[in-house]
């Protein structure tokens, strides 16, 4: 016996299933369609000023930034190039540091790089007040 092709079953479900597809569709459409409504930008939106302007105006910006790219490149060609000053040597590290030390007292003797002295005191301005040493004979 062969089985009938819509059943009496499939029948009812159709006609209330139906419906509630068709509405959930709807549904989901309609907020789809309004969302592209309004996510397009107007056409003055779509464009940036420049694109308004007229090829003869837009040759003479070019004109303008290309002129002042070369003006900057002259002033930067202009400058003189300073090398950078090499770092100090842990000699002239050293006797910075004992010259500008505090704690000196007179009659300490202090060897720097340009020789011997003793430290006799400091001015009123609080420069070092220092005495060659004399080499031994």
């Amino acid at each position: 016996m062969a089985m009938p092709l819509c059943s009496p079953l499939a029948t009812d479900l159709g006609r209330w299933l139906l419906p509630i597809v068709i509405g959930l569709e709807l549904s989901g459409l309609a907020p789809a369609a309004h969302a592209e409504a309004t996510a397009q930008p107007e056409p003055a939106d779509q464009f940036s000023p420049d694109s308004a302007m007229s090829r003869e105006a837009w040759k003479e910006r070019v004109q303008q930034a290309r002129e002042r790219a070369e003006r900057a490149r002259r002033d930067a060609a202009a400058q003189p190039r300073e090398m950078p000053s090499p770092p100090p040597s842990p000699e002239e590290r050293a006797t910075d540091r004992i010259l500008s030390d505090e704690t000196l007292q007179s009659g300490d003797v202090i060897v720097t790089s340009k020789g011997s002295f003793v430290f006799r005191g400091r001015t009123d301005a609080g420069q070092l007040i220092l005495q060659p040493l004399s080499p031994r004979p």
